[in-house]
């Protein structure tokens, strides 16, 4: 199988540090991958050099084979999105809306780009926030319907898209934390969505995504399934915190 995602040498520095070192990744179609690692450890520039806001100093980034840089605005658009941390909108729009500018590089007509909206309201379960005023809404609500529109703005990939989200349940309770994750996790296992995303629970990273990637101090510290790279001794390595595994015998790995 082909990656969707290759990384090759990436390297980067701003303001006179360097943030990554040799990064070197295979992100496959149909797996959910978690950037981890301790604050400043690199994940959202990291994520940040996927979706083009920062340039790597060396190194290469191809998407399906093609040099990310090479691919024009409005395709790519429709192959990849960006889900940041923090999305801010200074305007009174109704919640629908802001869903609906998903829509703007797609070519369907109103009533399909209705029926989409309304989808995506209801998958995120918020179809009861549709009128409201977006600046009247709770934070968590506003995530989610962040990530309503940067679905909505992927429904016309032509092949399975590549979803980026930094910090997707930061602003999340628990309940939603989870509806969240397993969302994401539906749509890479079950439509072969390329999801990459920021996360910080550890434990909530091991249960619902395919793959890790451990940053320490810009450099690949551990790469793999949970199962296979999570372990006590890279938690104390990376972290500096000796934590105690729950669960031995599982599958999935689980520490406090």
């Amino acid at each position: 199988m082909e990656s969707v995602l290759s990384l090759s040498g990436l390297s980067l520095s701003r303001g006179g540090k360097q943030i990554l070192s040799d990064i070197n990744l295979e992100l496959m179609p149909g797996k959910f991958t978690a950037l981890l690692g301790p604050n400043g450890a690199g994940k959202s520039s990291l994520l940040k050099c996927l979706s083009q806001d920062y340039k790597p100093d060396t190194g290469r980034i191809e998407l399906r084979g093609k040099a990310l840089s090479d691919w024009p605005q409005m395709k790519l658009a429709k192959e990849l999105a960006v889900l940041p941390q923090h999305s801010g909108l200074g305007f009174a729009f109704k919640a629908k809306d802001v869903v609906a500018f998903g829509l703007y590089p797609l070519t369907l007509n109103q009533r399909q780009g209705d029926v989409l909206v309304e989808y995506w309201l209801e998958r995120l379960d918020i179809t009861h926030l549709s009128d409201s005023l977006y600046p009247e809404l709770s934070g968590g609500e506003k995530q989610r319907l962040h990530l309503a529109r940067v679905l909505v703005q992927l429904a016309q990939s032509q092949k399975p898209p590549v979803l980026l989200l930094d910090e997707p349940t930061s602003a999340l309770d628990l309940a939603q934390q989870h509806r969240v994750l397993s969302l994401l996790r539906q749509l890479a296992s079950g439509q072969e969505y390329t999801i990459i995303s920021v996360l910080h629970d550890l434990n909530q990273a091991c249960q619902y995504c395919d793959e890790l990637v451990v940053l320490s101090q810009g450099r690949i510290a551990a790469n793999g399934t949970p199962r296979c790279c999570m372990n006590e001794d890279l938690i104390d390595n990376v972290w500096h915190y000796r934590p105690e595994r729950l669960n031995r015998s599982a599958d999935i790995p689980l520490y406090f």
